[in-house]
């Protein structure tokens, strides 16, 4: 009994106490009761962070938040690529992104689109117009009338 009240417990000073400033993003091997989310990739790679954080600032993935009882942490699998879900919870702490490989911002830009991250999709598109030239003009106003048309007038 007393252990279930003290799992009981523990679990609510995660939620409860939790700092709901976007420091709270964890990743790597960091062992610590705030970090109550992890996300796994189909290659088996982990990202952890709070789950209020993706509560707050991704809500898309709370249908996909499983609660471990044995861990006592929420997961979510995902077939998202580790670096792509690195850059998209870089981007939604800081408001920006350092990404400059095309390729790469058209799949965060994907899967941003997919989770409804409107922040990320407004960095992304900041990015494509800040690198905009003649040679890949049609390609950015492509990319934008694909995942972004609200923003085609601006391009």
């Amino acid at each position: 009994m007393v252990e279930k009240d003290y799992d009981i417990t523990l679990r609510s000073y995660g939620n409860a106490f939790c700092n709901m400033e976007v420091g709270n993003i964890y990743d790597g091997n960091i062992d610590d009761i705030l970090c109550d989310c992890v996300i796994i990739t189909d290659d088996n790679d982990r990202y952890r962070l709070n789950s209020r954080f993706v509560e707050h600032r991704c809500p898309y993935l709370i249908p996909f938040m499983l609660f471990n009882e044995t861990t006592q942490q929420y997961t979510i699998h995902t077939s998202v690529s580790i670096d792509i879900i690195k850059e998209i919870f870089y981007a939604l702490k800081y408001e920006n992104i350092n990404v400059k490989d095309w390729l790469q911002l058209e799949q965060i830009l994907k899967v941003a689109n997919d989770w409804k991250l409107d922040s990320i999709k407004r960095c992304v598109v900041q990015n494509f117009v800040d690198g905009m030239n003649e040679e890949n003009c049609i390609g950015v106003w492509q990319m934008c009338i694909k995942y972004l048309p609200e923003q085609i007038k601006k391009v």
